[in-house]
């Protein structure tokens, strides 16, 4: 995961759209990528028994509605071979109809359909009334368990399809010999909206809001909080984009009332993209360790590539580096923490990617070894530019190769 290393007095960095000799690049040549960042923060020096035990009684709630949904997934294993009908507009402006499978949304949609009690769905079997696993669940704990037990199935049935369609000979080389077990899962609270607020105002007095379950009821509560001191300033960027982005999704629809529209154009949606460089809090996730309780907030960003794999090989070369999920160039400055430089930067092995060091850090720490001499021919120019007696370079033997320290 990427680190913060401009969070402290960082020069503010050039925009996505500016490329290194000030020319605006199109939207078209621009790509992108995710870099992310997880903040952990302790929920248990200071909380009460009292808060303790709810934390502890929403678990427990949260674990027996993911066994409810993984169940009804096993027991209905044709929603995921369901399709329906779009229509599509091709290049030259028809429209189309396609068929296509079924999204995550359809299957949220389904399974809330036959399992929550609505005017238009009164008909449900009490054996698949969720209302009667978890009374008074709020909704995001709900959708939360239908994407846990959803995917737990859907990868289940693609294991246990990948083990039938294998020879019987050759199970125990690929596939381990034995039939996929029937998932039991128990993963960790994914906290939605209405489960958990961590704001700024609340932060900076030391405080996070969480709805937990006390008794029969579902109360929002404080809960003290130990977190690292850049929060603040990753919750800043976090909540001025989030209004950025409120803010232009209001003016469009107002746009779109008074034309009469009910799509948004490709510049519309490019406009509602948070912007390239800018911290993006995610969903938290509430996790029980030894050491006590912990949430995990999670941040994302987006950061600008351009150009071939080559380019961006060459960029390494001029000081730049690359992130934790792609390879940045002098559009964007990366922001990864400083990690150890790979072995065989100049221990005679190929400057593969795996090799590339992570980050402008780890070459000025690397010292002589420049890591961005890809050839041999580069490496014994750089050993004739030399002056003798000075260097990390071995005489004698191949040129090119570097003494390691």
């Amino acid at each position: 995961m990427s680190g913060v290393q401009g969070l402290r007095g960082a020069p503010p960095q050039p925009s996505a759209w500016q490329a290194a000799d000030g020319a605006v690049a199109q939207p078209s040549a621009v790509k992108y990528v995710t870099a992310t960042r997880t903040v952990r923060l302790c929920l248990g020096p200071e909380a009460n028994a009292g808060k303790l035990e709810a934390l502890a009684a929403t678990v427990t709630a949260w674990d027996r509605a993911v066994a409810f949904y993984t169940q009804l997934f096993l027991d209905r294993p044709g929603v995921f071979e369901q399709r329906k009908i779009v229509t599509v507009t091709t290049a030259d402006g028809t429209q189309v109809e396609q068929e296509v499978p079924w999204s995550e949304k359809d299957r949220l949609t389904w399974a809330e359909s036959v399992t929550v009690k609505t005017p238009a769905h009164p008909d449900i079997g009490p054996q698949h009334d969720f209302e009667g696993t978890c009374p008074g669940a709020p909704r995001d704990l709900r959708r939360a368990a239908i994407h846990a037990g959803c995917g737990a199935v859907r990868g289940y049935l693609g294991n246990l399809h990948r083990w039938e369609s294998t020879v019987p000979k050759r199970r125990g080389r690929h596939v381990r010999g034995r039939k996929p077990k029937i998932p039991n899962p128990h993963p960790h609270l994914t906290a939605y909206a209405q489960m958990a607020a961590v704001q700024m105002a609340n932060y900076r007095q030391r405080f996070v809001r969480l709805k937990v379950r006390r008794g029969r009821r579902w109360e929002w509560t404080n809960y003290p909080v130990q977190a690292p001191r850049y929060l603040d300033t990753m919750l800043q960027q976090s909540e001025r984009e989030r209004e950025r982005i409120a803010g232009t999704r209001g003016h469009q629809r107002k746009a779109m009332a008074a034309e009469g529209r009910k799509k948004r154009t490709p510049v519309e949606r490019q406009a509602l993209r948070p912007a390239p460089g800018v911290w993006l809090a995610q969903s938290p996730t509430l996790i029980r360790k030894v050491d006590g309780w912990w949430l995990h907030l999670p941040f994302e960003k987006r950061v600008a590539i351009i150009g071939k794999a080559e380019v961006r090989r060459k960029a390494v070369a001029e000081g730049w580096g690359r992130g934790s999920r792609g390879p940045f160039t002098s559009a964007a400055r990366p922001e990864g923490r400083h990690h150890r430089p790979q072995r065989g930067l100049g221990g005679g092995r190929g400057l593969g990617r795996a090799t590339l060091p992570r980050c402008a850090h780890d070459l000025a720490c690397t010292g002589e070894r420049q890591a961005g001499r890809d050839t041999p021919q580069d490496q014994a120019a750089a050993a004739a530019e030399r002056p003798p007696g000075q260097g990390g370079t071995q005489q004698s033997g191949a040129v090119g190769l570097y003494r390691r320290p």
